[in-house]
């Protein structure tokens, strides 16, 4: 969601800015209307939306495949950003061990329990 400009122009003052109360209120309503539990399904589903083993409108799992593709992506992105930083590149022996990590159904892939494991571990 979007913060509403109607919202901004309600809670700033044009001369004197926004103040820390008002910046406050306005984080407040941006944040508040976000949902942890769909922004986790939405990042799963682009993890897991190529393999032939799963449906497209309704993953599964996380292949290999699948880790292999978004590593690949980054690794694309981060070869476009003019910097000094060396390049990090995951091995297929890297993504198969992140797989064995996590899977603790061994049926060889990430399904979206064992992914929300994965992204809230040391949360409370």
């Amino acid at each position: 969601n979007k913060l509403s400009r109607d919202h901004i122009d309600d809670n700033c003052d044009d001369h004197d800015g926004v103040d820390f109360s008002m910046f406050c209120n306005i984080m407040s309503v941006k944040y508040g209307t976000r949902d942890p539990q769909s922004e986790m399904r939405q990042a799963f589903e682009h993890f897991s939306n190529v393999s032939g083993k799963n449906n497209s409108n309704n993953p599964s799992c996380i292949t290999f495949q699948d880790l292999r593709r978004v590593a690949d992506e980054l690794k694309q992105a981060d070869n476009g950003i003019k910097n000094e930083r060396k390049q990090y590149h995951l091995s297929d022996e890297k993504l198969r061990a992140m797989i064995d990590e996590f899977d603790r159904d061994q049926d060889g892939c990430i399904n979206f329990d064992e992914f929300r494991y994965i992204m809230t571990q040391g949360q409370t």
